[in-house]
């Protein structure tokens, strides 16, 4: 009858639905793995008109959705699935992955992955997820206790090893990490993530060749990852070859142009070649990038130090220290750049604020001892100078300006046992023969000056080449012509204060005071400290 055959219609045309939506369904996920999620996102649209309460299909397109991205329509799928199945594991597994990579919603995430576990104890994927949103909130050790369970319950997980491994890692237990690596390797040889971070442990145990050996795999199996180059860079620059970081770094660079970190570093490897303007205009890079990267700044101002820019050194430095306000070394390198400057209660204020955080640092009292030298406090400088060589005994540049500062005391013993100390620890230093060259002249011990001179001959013919004029005040037989030599020198080098301090003396010892003090003015206007 007409009834029946309705039903039987009725019957056929829902077998043909879900044959149909099945279909559909299953050519959605085959274009998933073929890695067209927008495609497969319009075959679920199309399973899911035949039937709208399909669960499967609204969890599955919200994998697709958040494959691209699109983090606000997979919430939207998942929230959906668990309406339709509230005991539906995957979703709110899934749901916990949208709110990590999407939201950066780490607690929401471990919510769901809680639910997840709920309903299926058994399942380690939402394991290994809780351990990593435990992992991006830093408790490594609830991260390392979920991925040991992910582990105990599916042994073959790779990516449970690898994860345990990062964890070890940042727990600073490398060579635990190094076996989580190494069996992630044994159950994926492929993995290059596995031997990626595999070279960060061997980076951080100062095994740098392994780690080399690791990042070149890594790039093996992926040359298009910009993280490993990167790293790869890092391990060069440990063993100071420089120019095979600096291809890395580039190639880094060329795969992510947007790499702050790698602009940085390829920054500072221009800087120990001394390639001052690269280096400057990498760490400007980087700034320009990453504005809140503080090491860029510090570095990019010891590079103007070093290129004599110390103005443009000041305003790095004290933008690193906004940005990283309780760091030593930003104060003690500001404190130097100031001293440079001849900004000398700067520089005190700097390293005092450096001792407050450090009350051993060594390079404040050290620069607070040129300060003090510069500012006449020349017993508050010999303390600080007497500190830095009671703990770092081999320091010469603490003897070298603990020697100019008994020098000026007249103390010319001192000054001589000093630069002597100096000389020891840098037999090629030399201002130390220089420095005690004078000295040994004003003891009236002329032969071991013109020794001493003549040795800064051989090492700096620059510096030395009004030194011979001191042959002549030391043998006390003909001061005028010992000044005729210091002038033609000062004619061509009118800056030299040690060329102004060894013609004052000539002029003293013939009487010519007015002349004398008139050098030592000169002297003390153009002195360093």
């Amino acid at each position: 009858n007409d009834a029946e055959q309705a039903q039987i219609k009725a019957e056929y045309q829902q077998i043909d639905n879900e044959f149909q939506t099945n279909q559909l369904f299953e050519e959605a996920n085959h274009l998933y793995y073929q890695g067209d999620y927008n495609a497969a996102i319009a075959k679920y649209n199309e399973a899911l008109q035949l039937n709208p309460n399909l669960a499967l299909a609204y969890n599955n397109r919200g994998i697709a959705y958040a494959e691209t991205g699109n983090y606000t329509a997979a919430m939207e799928d998942y929230n959906k699935a668990i309406e339709l199945n509230p005991k539906y594991e995957e979703a709110y597994n899934n749901r916990g992955v949208s709110y990590m990579d999407g939201l950066q919603n780490c607690n929401a995430a471990i919510a769901d992955y809680n639910k997840a576990i709920a309903i299926n104890p058994n399942y380690a994927s939402a394991y290994n997820n809780r351990g990593n949103a435990y992992y991006d909130l830093q408790n490594y050790a609830a991260a390392i206790a979920d991925y040991t369970k992910a582990i105990e319950i599916d042994p073959n997980k790779s990516e449970a090893y690898n994860n345990r491994g990062n964890a070890y890692g940042k727990m600073q237990n490398y060579n635990a990490a190094i076996a989580d690596y190494n069996k992630a390797i044994d159950l994926n040889m492929n993995d290059d993530y596995a031997y990626n971070n595999r070279g960060g442990a061997y980076l951080a145990l100062q095994k740098y060749s392994e780690a080399i050996a690791d990042y070149t795999k890594a790039i093996e199996l992926n040359p298009k990852l910009a993280e490993v180059y990167h790293n790869r860079g890092s391990a060069y620059l440990n063993l100071q070859n420089y120019n095979a970081a600096i291809i890395d770094w580039t190639k880094a660079i060329e795969l992510n142009p947007n790499l702050a970190e790698a602009y940085l570093n390829r920054g500072t490897a221009y800087y120990y070649l001394q390639n001052y303007n690269a280096a400057i205009a990498d760490f400007n890079k980087a700034i320009q990038l990453n504005p809140k990267l503080a090491l860029a700044y510090f570095n990019c101002g010891l590079t103007y130090l070093n290129s004599s820019k110390p103005e443009e050194a000041a305003q790095d430095f004290t933008k690193y220290i906004e940005l990283e306000p309780n760091d030593v070394d930003g104060y003690t390198s500001r404190a130097q750049t100031y001293n440079n400057l001849k900004k000398y209660n700067e520089a005190l204020a700097d390293c005092n604020k450096a001792l407050t955080l450090d009350s051993q640092n060594l390079n404040a009292y050290f620069q607070r001892g040129i300060a003090y030298s510069n500012l006449e406090k020349y017993n508050e400088a010999i303390a600080d100078y007497n500190k830095v060589i009671e703990d770092a005994p081999d320091f010469a540049g603490a003897y070298f300006h603990r020697g100019f500062v008994q020098y000026v005391l007249k103390n010319y013993s001192a000054a001589i046992s000093d630069c002597t100390k100096v000389i020891e620890l840098n037999p090629n230093f030399a201002l130390a023969y220089n420095n005690r060259g004078f000295a040994y002249i004003e003891l009236k011990q002329y032969d071991k000056a013109l020794t001493d001179f003549q040795k800064v001959v051989q090492l700096d013919s620059n510096l030395a080449e009004w030194k011979d004029g001191s042959v002549y005040n030391g043998s006390k037989t003909n001061y005028e012509n010992a000044i005729a030599y210091y002038t033609n020198y000062i004619n061509t080098h009118s800056k030299d204060a040690g060329a102004y301090y060894a013609r004052a003396g000539c002029y003293q010892a013939i009487g010519n005071k007015t002349k004398a003090q008139a050098d030592f003015a000169k002297a003390k206007q153009f002195s360093n400290g």
